[in-house]
């Protein structure tokens, strides 16, 4: 046994009060010795070890009677019932010691807290307190994330008084604690109601059972004591359809993609409203609304009895329109269309598995697909348009013909916005000096004539339909613009009809199509292109080429080179090459404010975004 002493005397008085020590029977071997110091007295550290032959070597060490026997001359300490007793008749340097090393007792003597130990005189005032463990009954209550559930938590703990333990006289004693258990106060049925009610949880929602269970099962440390009403979620209708009806792009091996009597849409459940819930606290949870898909079958497409299922009629190229399933023959052509062949005009898809050469016209309720080339050929499809060789001075749409008008509505949308503003700071003005409204008027009639000016810039791109429809606006507008100027009555009449009559027209030409249209060719020269959704250039590029497109215009091949014209787009251009060595005019117009124009440009590439001129890096010769 190692011990910490400033003595070797002192280290044999501590050994035996931790083991039997009899003369003759142990050794003791110094590993340190005490080193002196100025102010205080170091400890040396002494091992005492029983000799093999004493039988008290292999029994448990632990605290024995001391040898001694102490007598009213000799120095001590004791404890009995609590109450410690120092006897100490000289003043020598034997006075008793005593150690403290108990997180749950602090001795104070002399109002001085003793850390280890302490030599006792019999005057020192000694208090001892002691750091009791209160028992812990405590009870919470959680919520699922819900609040659909509340569970009762408990937390049970026993609590300890402890005491000191007696010793007898000795002169060095260890202060010992013992302890009594002290049991938690039982759970009530009613703490746990109140703790319910305090949560507003509603009385119908409390099991009352379950509280009772918690409380007389000593054991438990959860339980779920309140249930909401469970929301039960809708169920979207399921329907399956044909790869073949969802398929965006035109195939290239030019064959039917669906046979008579092949299912495109089976409707595999109707849509199921879901009930209700309620929280704990009484808040209804609405399920998500659902609408049911009634399957509807077009030109081409029949039902089953059970309205479940779309079946095809006859070959052909299914479409999925505003809920309505069709399927639209294919026209195949062999070899070129030439005059001598005369115009197609077809409901349903057309394939040219050739050229298609001069003034020739194709229209088609579907897609349009030529295998070759074009030459001064009209090409409209209310689909998409794809052209796998060049086109060569022609007129190509791919969507609904109006869709250029396209390009007129940011400037129509800022002036229905300048009308109504206007008309509203006029009404709320209650000046009775009549020029403050007329420089309203002139605030807002010098923004809306700037726009009308940008729309007619337009004119050279727009068909001569698209014109005359514009035009007509433009008339009336100019007209009620008057009027309102001589701050005539019939003036607000008139701007408020055109107002409501721009409204409609825009919610004509703003309306993107269901489905992905794209005008899809390898080279355009002198040729007119409008897409109602995107335009693709997969080969060398375009040559003095105009351009529309709602959505994006896109030359895949990094070196796609766009020499002269006008190419806009509604929200993104991405090209390879802008312009030219020799500074042809190119410009590149996205007419959205956060549209993007991607590209190498050459002096006399222009870029605008929203109609306003960027500045752009320019290539050096």
């Amino acid at each position: 046994m190692k011990i910490k002493a400033s003595s070797e005397k002192e280290a044999i008085e501590i050994a035996k009060t931790k083991m039997t020590l009899l003369d003759g029977n142990y050794t003791i071997k110094t590993i340190q010795s005490p080193k002196k110091k100025w102010l205080s007295k170091n400890m040396g550290v002494y091992e005492i070890s029983l000799l093999d032959n004493d039988p008290a070597i292999n029994e448990p060490q632990q605290r024995q009677e001391p040898a001694l026997q102490y007598d009213e001359s000799s120095s001590y300490v004791s404890i009995k019932d609590g109450k410690i007793t120092v006897h100490n008749p000289s003043e020598d340097d034997n006075s008793p010691l005593l150690y403290v090393n108990n997180e749950h007792v602090t001795l104070t003597v002399n109002d001085k807290v003793v850390s280890s130990r302490i030599a006792l005189k019999e005057n020192d005032i000694i208090d001892i307190t002691f750091h009791h463990i209160e028992p812990i009954n405590h009870v919470t209550l959680s919520f699922s994330e819900d609040r659909m559930v509340a569970t009762l938590n408990v937390v049970h703990k026993k609590g300890k008084t402890f005491y000191l333990k007696d010793i007898e006289k000795t002169n060095h004693g260890f202060i010992e604690v013992g302890f009594n258990e002290i049991a938690p106060q039982e759970i009530t049925v009613q703490q746990c109601l109140d703790l319910l009610e305090n949560a507003n949880i509603k009385e119908n929602f409390i099991d009352l059972d379950s509280i009772k269970t918690f409380v007389s099962d000593s054991n438990s440390s959860s339980l779920i004591v309140a249930r909401g009403i469970e929301l039960v979620q809708s169920q979207p209708a399921e329907v399956t359809y044909s790869p073949s009806l969802l398929e965006k792009t035109i195939t290239d091996g030019m064959e039917p993609i669906v046979n008579k009597g092949e299912v495109l849409a089976h409707k595999k459940q109707a849509a199921i409203m879901g009930t209700v819930g309620v929280t704990l606290t009484g808040q209804e949870v609405k399920p998500k609304n659902v609408k049911d898909i009634i399957l509807q079958a077009g030109e081409g497409a029949y039902l089953d009895e059970d309205d479940t299922k779309v079946i095809s009629s006859i070959k052909g190229r299914p479409y999925l329109k505003k809920g309505i399933i069709t399927v639209v023959p294919v026209l195949y052509v062999n070899g070129d269309l030439s005059k001598e062949m005369g115009n197609i005009n077809f409901e349903g898809d057309v394939v040219a598995k050739g050229n298609v050469l001069d003034e020739i016209s194709i229209r088609a309720t579907g897609n349009i697909e030529i295998a070759g080339s074009a030459y001064n050929a009209e090409i409209f499809a209310e689909n998409s348009v794809q052209i796998h060789g060049k086109a060569i001075s022609c007129k190509i749409q791919a969507g609904i013909e109006q869709s250029k008008l396209y390009l007129a509505s940011p400037y129509f949308i800022e002036i229905n916005q300048n009308i109504m503003t206007m008309i509203r700071k006029i009404k709320a003005n209650t000046s009775n000096n009549p020029q403050d409204k007329i420089n309203i008027i002139c605030q807002y009639k010098e923004s809306i004539e700037n726009k009308i000016k940008s729309i007619n810039e337009l004119s050279s791109l727009l068909d001569k339909n698209d014109c005359f429809k514009i035009d007509n606006l433009i008339k009336n507008l100019k007209n009620s613009l008057i009027q309102i100027s001589l701050l005539k009555e019939v003036g607000f009449k008139m701007l408020l009809s055109f107002y409501n009559e721009l409204a409609e027209f825009l919610d004509e030409i703003v309306v993107l199509p269901e489905e992905t249209i794209n005008l899809t060719i390898a080279y355009a020269q002198s040729c007119d292109l409008n897409s109602c959704g995107d335009i693709i250039i997969t080969g060398k590029g375009s040559y003095q080429t105009n351009m529309v497109a709602q959505n994006e215009i896109n030359y895949t091949n990094p070196v796609g080179v766009v020499k002269g014209g006008t190419i806009i787009a509604g929200s993104k251009i991405k090209a390879g090459i802008v312009g030219t060595t020799g500074e042809i005019y190119t410009e590149c117009k996205v007419l959205k404010e956060d549209g993007i124009v991607e590209g190498n440009f050459y002096p006399g590439a222009v870029v605008y975004i929203n109609n306003v001129k960027q500045d752009i890096v320019t290539i050096r010769n």
